[in-house]
């Protein structure tokens, strides 16, 4: 720093620096040495006066002023030449330094010589980047405005900005590129797609249709006049393989797909009939090879479609005595997928899922069975996994009944919890157990279930949509639904008991992962799984299954989720993007004050951008795509712009589309114009809600499964000792007021912050607990849906929705006592204070914050009635009124107070 700039510009030699730098503080030191007067000039020339003026005697030669003059002049002409040297080096000009300056500037030479070597390293490659035209990225370097790190992102950054005009400018296609036009050019594309597609079914329809003669045509053809005839009997009609053989080739020009299984072909069809164009089986791998031969022989192509990782065909005699005598390289493999695969037959590998609609759902899967090659498309929910976990406290039956009644009951509680509500109803919902006895059971409670509360019926029979199924794992390929509840069975044979058999049925045999493969990739939504024991209880020390091996990573991964299987899987998408596009679009968004997310997705295709709903962080506002990578890698543009689009959609996105071209020519535009629509579609969604009918509290779920992680306090709170009595059936008397410190928010620990990114994260669990008995303890006793609108409010959402209300509850349901009211509410009471038919009314503030009288849980709207009554007899409206703060009393308030001033009054009903 104590060099000259223009100095600091030159030096490229480091000995010769300190060469120079050396000889000019030895003349200097020399110097003073023959003054002897320091650094101060008036005493320098005080000295100079004594000696050269009064005693010139000592000038004399010989004489000490003489040899030291002598000794001072050789010193500085040394001390001349090494500063002509450092001057010219340093590129000082005019007139010369001062000693101090040229002290202090050999001082930090030498100071600095370990270093200079490095130094004058860099002034080289400054230099030379100077001649290539890199000078303002050298300078950028040298100011410190650019980390050296950076520096090679810097210049590409740079190098692309200064050459994306360029070859932009070099092609008509890019220079003429119109927003509108292209985007105008995908929608008659996809329109014309679709036409064609519609164009080309229709075109074989009618071509088929018209294959077929009139019935009236003489020259039919005698097959017609077969089929005719049978039509017009009453009885004694041909067997159906006589029937198909007397009517020939005519069967197929009326019929040209058949749906058969093989055991129809061989049972159905003649030996001689003519041979099929196409031969088609589906689920191969459940197909044993005796089975398809004769249904490929009577055809003269055949594709076999299969997923070999799912179910083998199901043998419980797998060895028959016959067996003995075959050779073992004659013996058939399993399914005639196999051995298509085995025999080389060409085939293509099908890597798109479509079937998930949360990609954690398939997640698993992908990972432990598919290599993660399957491509899967991202959810419009920012919740991390779509998979969760149920413990029970049940107990494994060994023996003959090979059952767990405790946990099917937790099963059949939750299907009928989930058909009682009138938005988780419209979910389809499936049962897949591991064993038939579990199976059975469970349909022999659903029948109880379906007996007991008919209005269940529809979702059994089809009425309401597909119907609930219950399979074991032998029976589910090629089933979905929307929800599918797993109930694993097997366990500990007593309760708490620390230890358990390893016997998991048909996972204990070979191929036991296939089987686990497909029963946990049925659903659509949601998987829940249900087991008496968690991961931990698995010893794969005492077992060599590779399916228990995989159940207790999948149990790990049901309970905790993605964090469970490591790196392999990221299901919530930090800041990675795939070009520096990209990253300069979502910083544009998020200087306009939108929460980005990148590269949303655990497979090969990703959205590039998830905006996050601003009013329901669980869920997406839209997707931005950009012409990046994973735009141009699509094979065709059908792919790209219709049918990908087209199942993004169906998930739930709403996409927004950025070409690179537009935005390099208009950053600014077209960041405004994608802002301008992100706004549209919050508005949008705005006005609906606002719209939409409030929605009313969620029925609680039954308390079968073990609590969620409740905050320490709540750990201890013990269950009820028996159920509670009926809020208002007879006057009880209310509860002590000091009990309840009403307005002192000092008497209760301070609650942790409210964190609404982390709302639906499973390790956020103990902290939304303690917010929620925390409010509890202050506010209670209240309403589960004033709880819920609270919650959310702290956590930013403007809505309390399903979800979060599933949320809270779960949080919530075993950590403070609760209890019905008459006005079918959910009614929270804080720790220590026991449940009451009435309690002290609060008036419209509790803690700060201000409450409607339908956010008054009805003990506290019974205590005010009851006093109003006491004090103003008949006219006790206007008084309860004032104690609100109100000046009137609307119509829903006055029917509530005389609802309640009733059961006053009638504690028996009468």
């Amino acid at each position: 720093a104590a060099l000259p700039p223009a100095w600091r510009g030159r030096a490229t030699d480091p000995a010769i620096l300190t060469e120079q730098a050396d000889a000019g503080a030895a003349a200097r030191a020399a110097f003073l040495a023959l003054a002897g007067t320091g650094e101060d000039p008036g005493a320098l020339r005080e000295t100079l006066r004594l000696r050269l003026v009064d005693n010139r005697d000592l000038l004399a030669a010989g004489g000490a002023i003489a040899e030291r003059a002598a000794g001072f002049q050789a010193a500085f002409a040394r001390f001349e030449a090494a500063l002509g040297a450092f001057q010219d080096l340093a590129g000082w000009s005019g007139d010369a330094p001062s000693l101090k300056a040229i002290a202090e500037s050999a001082g930090a030479v030498i100071a600095q010589a370990p270093r200079l070597r490095d130094w004058c390293a860099w002034v080289e490659a400054r230099r030379i980047a100077e001649d290539v035209g890199l000078g303002a990225l050298a300078a950028g370097l040298d100011a410190g405005l650019i980390a050296p790190g950076d520096a090679r992102a810097a210049f590409d950054t740079a190098y692309a900005a200064w050459l994306a005009p360029k070859l932009i400018d070099e092609r008509p296609a890019l220079r003429r590129f119109s927003k509108q036009l292209h985007e105008d050019r995908i929608a008659a594309f996809r329109a014309l797609d679709a036409e064609v597609a519609g164009l080309t079914s229709a075109y074989i329809r009618v071509r088929l249709s018209g294959a077929i003669p009139s019935p009236q045509a003489k020259d039919a053809g005698p097959g017609f006049s077969v089929l005719a005839r049978e039509m017009r009997k009453k009885a004694r009609h041909l067997p159906v393989r006589r029937l198909m053989s007397e009517m020939g080739d005519t069967l197929f020009r009326l019929t040209p797909c058949v749906l058969m299984s093989p055991l129809s072909v061989a049972q159905f069809l003649p030996a001689d009939q003519a041979l099929f164009d196409l031969v088609i089986f589906d689920e191969a791998s459940q197909i044993t090879v005796w089975d398809a031969i004769g249904a490929i022989a009577r055809g003269r192509n055949v594709i076999v479609v299969g997923d070999p990782k799912q179910m083998p065909p199901t043998n419980f005699f797998n060895k028959a005595a016959a067996d003995d005598d075959l050779e073992s390289d004659t013996a058939d493999l399993e399914s005639i997928l196999d051995e298509a695969m085995g025999a080389r037959v060409p085939h293509h590998r099908l890597t798109g899922h479509y079937r998930s609609r949360h990609e954690s759902l398939i997640a698993f899967s992908n990972h432990a069975y598919y290599d993660s090659r399957l491509i899967t498309f991202p959810s419009a929910e920012t919740r991390a996994s779509a998979v969760s976990f149920r413990r029970v406290k049940g107990v494994y039956a060994k023996g003959a009944a090979r059952t767990n009644p405790i946990e099917a009951q937790a099963v059949v509680d939750e299907a009928a919890r989930r058909l009682a509500d009138p938005g988780l109803s419209a979910l389809s919902i499936g049962i897949v157990t591991l064993n038939a006895e579990q199976q059975r059971l469970i349909e022999d409670k659903l029948d109880e279930l379906r007996r007991s509360r008919p209005e269940f019926e529809p979702y059994f029979n089809g009425q309401a949509g597909e119907p609930v199924f219950v399979k074991n794992l032998e029976t589910v390929q090629g089933d979905q639904r929307d929800v599918i509840l797993i109930s694993i069975g097997y366990g500990p044979t007593a309760p708490d008991s620390p230890a358990m058999s390893m016997n998991f049925g048909p996972l204990n045999r070979m191929g036991g992962e296939r089987r686990l493969n497909v029963a946990i990739t049925r659903a659509t939504t949601e998987v829940i799984l249900f087991a008496s024991f968690d991961a931990t209880m698995i010893d794969l020390s005492r077992t060599q299954a590779a399916a228990v091996r995989d159940l207790k990573t999948y149990i790990d991964f049901a309970e905790r989720g993605p964090v469970a299987l490591g790196q392999a899987i990221a299901l919530a998408a930090g800041d990675s993007y795939d070009s520096d596009f990209e990253f300069v679009v979502a910083e544009g968004l998020r200087r306009r004050g939108w929460d980005i997310r990148t590269q949303v997705g655990v497979s090969k295709f990703r959205i590039d951008l998830g905006v996050v709903h601003p009013d329901a962080p669980g869920r997406f506002l839209a997707g931005i795509e950009c012409d990046g990578a994973a735009y141009h890698a699509s094979p065709t543009a059908r792919d790209r712009d219709r049918v990908r689009q087209a199942i993004l959609e169906a998930l739930g996105w709403r996409l927004l589309r950025i070409w690179s071209t537009h935005y390099f020519r208009e950053p600014e535009a077209v960041l405004d114009d994608v802002d301008g629509a992100l706004i549209d579609l919050l508005a949008d969604d705005r006005q609906a809600a606002a719209e939409a009918p409030p929605e009313p509290d969620l029925p609680p779920p039954p308390p079968t499964a073990d609590p969620v992680d409740p905050a320490p306090e709540a750990q201890a709170e013990p269950p009820l000792a028996a159920p509670e009595p009926a809020v208002g059936a007879a006057a009880t008397a209310p509860a002590p007021a000091d009990l309840f410190p009403k307005s002192d928010a000092s008497a209760f620990p301070p609650m942790p912050d409210a964190d609404g990114g982390r709302f639906y994260d499973g390790d956020y669990n103990r902290t939304l607990a303690a917010i929620a008995t925390g409010l509890i303890d202050r506010e209670g006793p209240v309403t589960f849906k004033a709880l819920s609108d609270r919650i959310a409010r702290l956590h930013g959402f403007q809505r309390t929705g399903s979800e979060i209300k599933k949320r809270v509850w779960r949080v919530v349901e075993r950590a403070r006592r609760h209890v019905s009211t008459p006005d079918g509410h959910t009614v929270f009471w804080p720790k220590d204070v026991p449940p009451a038919a009435s309690f002290p009314f609060r008036g419209p503030a509790i803690d700060g914050q201000t409450r409607a009288w339908a956010d008054v849980a009805y003990p506290e709207r019974r205590a005010a009635v009851e006093a109003a009554m006491a004090a103003d007899g008949e006219a006790f409206h206007g008084a309860i009124a004032r104690q609100m703060g109100l000046t009137r009393v609307g119509a829903g308030m006055r029917a509530d107070l005389d609802a309640i001033a009733d059961a006053i009054r009638n504690p028996d009903g009468g």
